[in-house]
This record gives C-alpha cells, structure tokens and sequence, in this order.
C-alpha cells in the first residue's frame, strides 16, 4: 500500500480527536429537537389552513409545503376518542425537511426525470409545477388526495400575492428566513424549560470522549452548544475548539440545502442553500485543527444523508482519510426496546456509513478509492462503528 504522503507528527505535537456531532446528540438528551417535534406545536392551526373550506392562512408558506409533504391523511382513533395525525416516515422523530426544500426550490441536474424544463418564476406556473411533484408522490413525500393546490392559491391571495408577475424564489427565501426564525425561538425554549438537557449533555459526552486525557476539538450540526455547561466557567479552552457549523441559538441559524448536485445554472434558488447561507452569516472564524494533530474523527448523531454529504467530504478531504492515518470511528445508539428493533438500527447506521464513504471515494474520481476505501481502513483498523 503506497504510504509516502502518510502525516507524521513531531513528538512535540498534540495529537487528539475531532467530534463531529449531529442532531441525534440533542435528541438522546432528550431535548424535542426534531422538526416533527416543532410541528406538533403548530399542527392543529396548519391543519386548519390546510382546509380549503376555512378562512385561515398559515403564517408561513413553508408550513403548508411541508404539511402536505410529511403529514398523511387524518383517521379517528375510536379508542381515544378523538382525530390523530399520522405521520408516514419511518423514524417518527426525524422529518426530512432539508431534502424537501431542495426538491421544491431547485433543478437536479441528475433527476429530470420528473421535471424536464427550469423552475418557474411567477405564482401560477409554481403551482402547477408543484402539482406534479405532488402527484408523482416522488422521493417517498406521501400526499393524499386531498386539495393541495387550491389551499396554497387561497394561501397566495390570502397575503395579497398576484398569482402571476411574482418572484416565487424571493418570497420563498424570505419565508425560510422567517420559518429559521421560528425554529431558533422554538429550541431555544426547548433548552431553557428542559431541567434535564444539561445532565444528559454532561453524560453524553463523557462517554464519547475524555476531555482532560484527549484533547478535542468539537464540530456540531446543531444550534447548541453542551460545552458551556460540561466545563468550568473559568475555563475557555475547550469553548474556543466548539464550532456550530449551521449557526446557533447566539447568532443566526441555517435551514437550507446541499448544493452540490443541483443544476449548474441555478441562480434564483441559491439563496436557500446552506452554502450561501453560511457565507452570509456574520459568524465568527473558525480553524480546523491541523492535520497532523489529529488521529481520530469521531461521529455521532448523524443520519449520514446526503443532505450533509458535501461537509462529510470536505472534512475527508482536509485530512486525506484515504492516505493518512486517521481513524474514523462512528458511534451510534440503540433506543429501541426489543434486539431486533435495535438490530435493524445498526444495520441501516452501517448501510449509511457504506454509502457515504462510497459516495466520497465516487466523488473523488478515482477508480482505486471506490474498490478499495473500505477494505484499506478495515485492514489498517482505521474504521470502526461503535455503539454508545
């Protein structure tokens, strides 16, 4: 195996580990931080907005959009005697959002399949082009037969929108920008009223690293920061090594898209991505920490989609993963009651793993790196999914 660009510290150097953690640390601390979880405080008026029969709109266009994407028709549970939302995804606690927004706001220049022209501008042909996304029932979204379009048209003229002349994409942005708004207050409460959240982060963490034996730097995924709880106020070393790369509850939050496989001539839509988001941010600098002061990449509570390839890449860039000799260690958490429930957890964790380090090495172009990625950091030990 060719071994010559393999980093090689000094003996002088500090050799520690980067935590990459995910929405999934948040949840296992019990804090209710999953879109779902927002949506159920918000349901029962969208629902009522949703019906075209009702002079009601939603605060939010996006709220509609996402209704009629994740929430399957109502049934009436006889045995509690009332009307129950069904939600039809697989892990209750978890919506794709971020993917839907990418669907509804842009051009794939890999899937035409679908939608063969450029996104319209105006209101009216935004509407019939969200009729055949909705119809098609594309990317699992499940809608039922239900009014869709007639409620967003009341929803438009509700707020006083022409139906033709209007820019959709600006409004649309500026709708993501209220509806991140809304999600920051949301967590934020949810950090404050939440007496437990801090405990679990304390424990949590503590089992995924030693702070005061390996030294680390911490990337995060989501908008809060456990740290300033885990270490001593008078201490700031650790503060300065803790980066929430989508924003935080202190500054601004992010809610876009990946763009790295839309249409190269998409313009309109860019602004809804995180990439852009991001680079507007008024966000404080941060350095990753050099390549040969690092052996171990820790992740944690990622769902590994593709929403979040294009960072996962990056960072396997920045420090050669193929090359060098770090090691990639993926934790996860069994939270299911029964061992077959929990099995079916590890397995789907370790199908995400394959195909995010194959994706990487796809992207990369290089032959070698997609037959050989995974079979080069198993036999070097520099792959490992460990349950937490």
């Amino acid at each position: 195996m060719n071994t010559k660009n393999r980093i090689s510290p000094s003996e002088n150097e500090i050799i520690g580990t980067l935590l990459v953690i995910g929405n999934g640390f948040d949840l296992n601390c019990g804090l209710k931080s999953s879109f779902n979880d927002f949506f159920k405080t918000k349901i029962s008026t969208i629902k009522s907005a949703a019906d075209t029969y009702l002079n009601v709109v939603c605060d939010n266009i996006w709220y509609l959009l996402f209704y009629f994407a994740f929430y399957d028709e109502t049934y009436y549970d006889s045995e509690f005697n009332q009307i129950v939302e069904k939600i039809p995804i697989s892990n209750p606690r978890w919506m794709d959002i971020e993917s839907f927004v990418k669907k509804i706001v842009t051009f794939n220049k890999k899937d035409d399949k679908w939608m063969n022209i450029n996104l319209p501008i105006n209101c009216s042909n935004y509407l019939d082009y969200l009729n055949s996304l909705f119809s098609t029932r594309m990317s699992g979204y499940i809608v039922g037969e239900r009014s869709q379009l007639v409620s967003i048209k009341k929803h438009f003229r509700k707020i006083k929108i022409e139906v033709s002349g209007f820019n959709i994409y600006s409004y649309l942005y500026l709708e993501l920008l209220k509806f991140e708004a809304d999600f920051k207050e949301y967590i934020s409460n949810c950090v404050v009223s939440d007496t437990e959240y801090t405990n679990n982060c304390k424990k949590l963490l503590s089992k995924l690293i030693n702070f005061y034996s390996e030294p680390t730097s911490i990337i995060s995924f989501n908008y809060t920061n456990p740290l300033k709880w885990f270490v001593d106020s008078e201490s700031h070393e650790f503060k300065r090594n803790y980066y929430n790369i989508h924003g935080s509850l202190e500054n601004e939050i992010i809610i876009g898209f990946d763009s790295g496989d839309v249409s190269d001539n998409e313009t309109l839509s860019i602004k809804m991505s995180k990439a852009w988001q991001k680079m507007n941010l008024s966000d404080k600098p941060y350095e990753l920490p050099k390549k040969e002061n690092i052996n171990k990449i820790k992740i944690y509570g990622h769902s590994l989609g593709p929403q979040d390839y294009s960072y996962f890449h990056s960072l396997f860039d920045y420090y050669d993963i193929y090359n060098s000799g770090i090691s990639l260690i993926f934790c996860y958490t069994e939270y299911k009651e029964t061992e077959e429930e929990n099995a079916n957890i590890r397995a789907a964790f370790v199908s995400s793993v394959y195909k995010l380090l194959t994706d990487y090495a796809k992207k990369s172009g290089s032959e070698e790196k997609v037959t050989t990625i995974i079979s080069r950091l198993q036999l070097e030990n520099r792959l490992q999914i460990r349950k937490i």
